[in-house]
């Protein structure tokens, strides 16, 4: 083989020159022999009919082909890997033959200037050299010797990125040229240097200047300056922010002194500003979001750690990782070499098989080798320490780490056709001039100006001109679109891609230029990244200076067909879960409201007392004046000091922080107006004489109703007996039962019979009767009662002192932990003259514990909360159930059915231990928390009324929440119509809704929060499943004033039972329609997993610059 050719033809094979044998046959071995010598032997000539001197093979040769290229004096070179012959064929402008049989005389072969093998003196390395190639400017070798590998490894790296940096600054400033592009000069200068500037390497005169490029350019070094700003010198330690003092009004110290304790110290943003992490001197870089004062503020920062981002710049502390690993190795002189085994000269005159020689060979084996550690004593060896283990830690201050793009892409159809995704958004990285990146000439005809091109989608039909391919990164999108135009335009090149800029805001029109080899090559990730990251800058032509890369639209144009390039800033949400703990109720402070109402109640009073001062005048003697009258007097003045004091609490100028103890007052007014009424009610009645009728009628109703006790203004009712409500716990019973009808027999007769009742002397229709104010007094909050408004029995039952005591006999029955199984519900039962109240609190000790810690004001703010509530109707929802909300808006009840109650009461502890371990944990959940399950009961002279209520947190409490979303992950039936006149604000949209919405406008969150996000999803979605319980909802609400998106879970108490079941298999038989579908109720697993998916394409995460730099932690 020949080790030197002047101006050889190169030749190059991605195959092998071998003989495919037919496997499988039993053929004689001549015939195969002599068919393979015919063949290489064919082969052989076709190659020596091109006449190369050099044939590089990516695989092996047949030796006879070896041989006969031998003879005829070319240099054959076997087994080169592929992308070596890539580049040798790139660079000597050689054709890549993918097979011998293919007509060899049509292969253009390459050629250099001379060809050479040497072995290097200081290695062992045998190396061939192309010198002189056709094309030096598209690949070229360095050698690095004369150090150890440690060193060259290093050189190797630093070497390798700076060509990587030259290369791309030179495809780059094309771009820049041929976009005619120059920095719009700011206050602050954006890059300084000692000798040129990016404005002034931009603005260099050069060939390309007039667009008369030809198709080979030169070679010509690039000068590049990439230089520290001036105000970031290692000498100064202040904030560059702050790094321009005004010469000419010079600071006073005390103003000095206040601006240096003012900045805020970021030690992220200081090691940032001291490094330099872009190839690009116009990218600009910003400290991520959860770095930046905003992100740290954020609910979600507490789910991640204290220094989410590591690099060796913020911890100068951190031990130097070593690449290689300590050998441990033994000196020479401590070794010695045994004599030879005498296997190894012993003659065998035995066969292999013999005892004797496999005895020798075993012998000779278990001997082991001829070194040996020495006998002599030596000094025992230098200890050494071990070293530092290798961290597995990403340096997110790295520059290496940050040679690529994170972006999020999607296809979808151009609005004019029905919305939807042809590509579902995925988000990927794209690494500058490596994986999954492109040309961006080659995208241009690949995805762009081809019109075979078709949709990726199987199922779309539109033409790829009606498409959109989308690009979002950070604050910003990049949507690429098509169109085709009647006339090329008239500066156009045949067969060139042509390129200009156009102005939205100015209407001006930069030069329509050809796009030169240089731009045509550049990354497409570094063209987007120049779009979403670029400083500003300006175009010459078009005379405008609005931002040439996020303000200006870019046009690429092959023929009749343009590509258009738009940058659109996007919303970026912030996504907010249900906090471990609720809010601060920010009570709302209506003084007028509470004038008016004490107003009436205070002439409602005045009213009382004016009928009692008639009364006393008219009916009454002057002895029963003279006692009546004191009393009158006292009860005057009490009212007016009421009064009084109230009305020096509104016109406290620190009325809010007493507005408690204010409404505590009002109602303390109310009860006492109530029990006014009902006390000269009775003393006046004391005074009355009493009429035979009455006494008559009375007779007569007790004679028929024998042994019966009656009362002239109190009923007594009697409710199931407490077996009953025990027996209740798994099973909650409707039925309306009640054991004595006595009182229901009086009643009938009493209207039946001819009575003659008085009346009262102060009518009782001052107050309404459904309103009950004269309850027993609680140990906390005075409440008062109101039979429409269950939260206010709930809130009462709550106050009160029974309630108190059973629940500590509750927790002390816990604590000693007896084998008798106590039932952890509480009963309270309260009644006054005219109804009789039950409230049941199941597993009252656990969810007493949940409000604990998740109310900061205590169990007294969730009792004042549920003192007045208001019916509520969700409109749009499929539940069917009832609602009302608390009149402060934290708290929202639920009327439960029979089944939803069986179901949550089964698995309730488990509930309660999940939320709790959240909590403690700091684990982000989804679950809209639960605060107590109520069974009310409440019965008067006409009705009794019975509920079973669900007490949650109302998610939207204190947010301007624009739309709102039920969010199941199906789309069968889950269609709101929105048409409908009736439709308000607060209406509840599904998901069919949603996806429309999404299709137009797609919901943008910061890559944390989708992580956070996602992560809650999955562990909660993981306990329900456990638990069995399927048909949960995402609640959403879209608050634009703040730019969040509030979440949480609902619906989260039906278990998968055998109605549910039944439902499941009726709708997947296609019986009641669907089209085709998956019915909403499925198996738990199949729900969650459904569930999980669906929000993954709902909620689209963007990335960041920062984004994959965290280890373990996808943001």
């Amino acid at each position: 083989m020949l080790t030197a050719l002047n101006n050889p033809k190169i030749l190059i094979l991605q195959c092998a020159i071998v003989y495919q044998r037919v496997e499988g046959k039993l053929l004689s071995l001549e015939p195969v022999i002599m068919q393979e010598t015919e063949y290489l032997r064919n082969v052989v000539a076709r190659i020596s009919a091109l006449k190369p001197d050099i044939v590089l093979v990516q695989r092996n040769v047949a030796r006879l082909a070896q041989e006969s290229l031998q003879q005829l004096g070319i240099t054959l070179v076997l087994n080169v890997k592929t992308t070596v012959l890539e580049r040798i064929a790139r660079c000597t402008r050689a054709d890549l033959v993918y097979s011998v049989d293919v007509l060899l005389n049509q292969i253009h072969l390459g050629t250099c200037s001379r060809f050479s093998v040497k072995k290097l003196s200081d290695s062992n390395k045998t190396l061939m050299f192309f010198e002189g190639c056709a094309f030096p400017h598209k690949g070229s070798t360095v050698i690095l010797r004369g150090a150890s590998r440690k060193e060259l490894m290093k050189v190797k790296r630093v070497t390798s990125f700076m060509i990587y940096v030259l290369y791309n600054w030179k495809l780059e400033s094309s771009l820049l040229m041929d976009e005619q592009a120059y920095v719009i000069q700011t206050k602050k200068p954006i890059l300084q240097s000692p000798s040129d500037s990016v404005a002034d390497i931009i603005s260099k005169p050069s060939t390309d200047e007039k667009h008369t490029r030809s198709n080979s350019e030169s070679t010509g070094d690039v000068k590049v300056a990439i230089q520290k700003p001036a105000s970031q010198s290692i000498q100064d330690a202040s904030d560059p922010l702050q790094s321009e003092p005004n010469v000419t009004s010079p600071m006073s110290p005390q103003d000095l002194h206040l601006a240096v304790d003012n900045v805020p110290t970021n030690s992220f943003r200081k090691a940032l500003d001291d490094i330099i992490l872009s190839v690009s001197p116009t990218i600009k870089y910003t400290v991520p979001y959860l770095e930046n004062e905003t992100g740290k503020k954020c609910d979600l920062r507490k789910y991640f750690p204290d220094n989410i981002y590591w690099s060796a710049q913020l911890d100068p502390a951190a031990p130097i990782v070593k690449n290689e690993t300590p050998v441990e190795t033994i000196p020479r002189h401590t070794l010695e070499l045994k004599e030879p085994h005498a296997f190894l000269s012993e003659v065998l005159t035995e066969t292999c098989d013999s005892a004797k020689v496999r005895s020798s060979l075993a012998l000779y084996r278990a001997a082991g080798g001829r070194l040996t550690p020495s006998s002599k004593k030596l000094s025992p060896p230098p200890t050494v320490t071990p070293p530092a283990p290798v961290s597995t830690k990403i340096d997110a201050l790295q520059p290496s780490n940050h040679q690529r793009l994170p972006v999020l892409i999607y296809i979808c159809r151009s609005p004019i056709h029905s919305p939807g995704f042809c590509v579902e958004p995925c988000t990927i990285n794209m690494d500058f001039y490596a994986r999954n990146d492109i040309p961006l000439g080659s995208f241009l005809e690949k995805y762009c100006f081809r019109r075979d091109y078709k949709c990726p989608s199987a199922t779309c039909l539109i033409p790829t001109l009606e498409h959109e391919r989308w690009f979002i990164h950070g604050n910003g999108s990049v949507c690429v679109g098509l169109c085709e135009i009647e006339n090329r335009p008239p500066e156009a090149y045949d067969e060139r891609i042509i390129m200009w800029n156009w102005c939205p805001s100015c209407k001006q029109v930069s030069s329509i230029l050809p796009m030169s080899s240089d731009t045509w090559r550049l990354s497409l990730a570094k063209f987007l990244d120049l779009r979403f990251n670029c400083v500003p800058l300006g175009c010459k032509t078009a005379s405008c200076t609005h931002h040439l890369h996020q303000e200006q639209v870019h046009y690429f144009a092959y023929n009749n067909i343009v590509a258009s390039f738009i940058y659109t800033r996007i919303k970026l949400y912030e996504v907010c879960i249900p906090s471990t703990t609720l809010k601060k109720s920010l009570s709302t402070f209506d003084k007028n409201g509470l004038f008016e109402e004490v107003k009436k109640w205070s002439l409602m009073g005045q009213e009382v007392f004016s009928i009692v001062l008639e009364k006393l005048h008219t009916n009454q003697t002057d002895a029963t004046m003279n006692t009546l009258q004191p009393l009158l007097v006292k009860d005057q003045a009490n009212l007016k000091q009421k009064v009084d004091d109230i009305q020096m609490k509104l016109t406290d100028p620190d009325v809010m922080n007493n507005l408690w103890n204010l409404e505590d007052s009002i109602v303390k007014l109310k009860r006492a107006v109530v029990e006014s009424i009902n006390n000269w009610n009775a003393r006046l009645m004391k005074t009355r004489p009493k009429t035979k009728s009455t006494d008559s009628s009375k007779s007569l109703l007790t004679d028929i109703v024998e042994g019966t006790p009656t009362t002239e203004t109190s009923t007594e009712y009697v409710f199931d007996s407490e077996e009953s409500e025990e027996s209740d716990v798994d099973h909650v019973d409707d039925s309306d039962t009640v054991k004595t009808k006595v009182p229901r027999m009086k009643a009938i007769l009493s209207q039946l019979l001819p009575t003659n009742v008085p009346s009262l002397p102060i009518s009782n229709s001052l107050v309404e009767a459904q309103q009950h104010h004269t309850l027993a007094l609680g140990c906390s909050v005075p409440v008062v009662v109101y039979e429409q408004e269950p939260s206010s029995i709930i809130s009462y039952a709550l106050s009160s002192f029974d309630y108190q005591y059973k629940l500590e006999e509750l927790k002390a029955a816990h604590e000693i932990e007896t084998n008798e199984c106590k039932i952890p519900h509480i009963d309270i039962k309260f009644s006054d003259t005219a109804a009789n109240f039950s409230v049941k609190m199941y597993f009252a000790d656990l969810f007493a514990e949940l409000r604990k810690f998740s109310c900061p004001e205590g169990e007294e703010s969730f009792i004042r909360s549920l003192s007045r509530c208001i019916r509520w109707e969700a409109r749009g929802g499929k539940s069917g159930s009832n609602f009302c909300k608390t009149k402060d808006d934290r708290f929202i009840l639920k009327e439960m059915s029979r089944l939803e109650m069986d179901s949550f009461l089964t698995f309730a502890p488990n509930y309660y231990n999940y939320v709790k371990n959240c909590f403690e944990n700091s684990s982000p959940t989804l679950l809209c928390k639960i605060f107590g399950v109520f069974r009310v009961i409440c019965q008067n002279n006409n009705s009794k009324t019975r509920s079973n209520l669900l007490v949650m947190e109302n998610l939207f409490h204190s947010r301007n929440i624009k739309l709102r979303f039920d969010l199941k992950g199906s789309l069968r039936n889950r269609l709101v119509d929105t048409s409908l006149d009736s439709m308000d604000s607060d209406a509840v949209l599904l998901d069919e809704n949603f996806i429309n919405m999404i299709s137009e406008s797609p919901l943008y969150i910061h890559p944390h929060s989708k992580f956070i996000l996602m992560q809650a999803i999955n562990n909660d979605t993981q306990f329900l499943a456990n638990q069995h319980v399927m048909d949960y909802s995402l609640l959403l609400g879209i608050d634009d004033t703040n730019m969040e998106l509030v979440v949480g879970m609902i619906d989260y108490i039906r278990t998968f039972t055998w109605d549910k079941k039944i439902e499941t298999m009726v709708k997947k038989s296609g019986l009641l329609g669907g089209q085709g579908k998956l019915p909403t109720i499925v198996s738990p697993d199949e729900y969650r997993k459904r569930f999980q998916s669906a929000m993954n394409r709902y909620f689209l995460g963007v990335p960041d610059r920062w984004s994959g730099l965290v280890e373990g932690i996808n943001i």
